[in-house]
């Protein structure tokens, strides 16, 4: 194998845990969860609303939501793994393990708690 082919493969792995780990925060819901903060946040600043306030909270929803979404699919992994819609999520597929699932998923819930607080 040459060198190229090697560096290609490395970075096809890379890109494809990085994959891995973007699922597990459940995307789709984490919208959700983020644009109904917003509007929150929003509605609850009434004309003293700041972006930068804004912006920060976002960011700690972000990895708070994004950890426990994480956790859900640490702790309903074997669930999952059974269940057609559910068993090409990162833990029960094995592309990432449940130790990966669980520390990802409280270092982004206590951090994402400690930005809002």
């Amino acid at each position: 194998m040459s060198s190229t082919a090697a560096i290609d493969n490395r970075f096809e792995l890379v890109r494809d845990h990085l994959i891995a780990y973007y699922e597990l925060s459940k995307p789709r819901v984490l919208t959700m969860i983020l644009i109904t903060a917003l509007a929150g946040f929003y509605m609850g600043a009434r004309a003293d609303f700041e972006v930068a306030v804004a912006l920060r909270m976002l960011f700690g929803v972000t990895l708070a939501g994004g950890g426990t979404l994480a956790l859900n699919q640490y702790f309903e992994r074997d669930t999952d793994g059974i269940m057609e819609r559910t068993r090409n999520r990162p833990v029960p597929s094995e592309r990432i393990t449940p130790a990966e699932a669980l520390l990802v998923g409280v270092l982004a819930t206590v951090i994402g708690i400690a930005q809002l607080w």
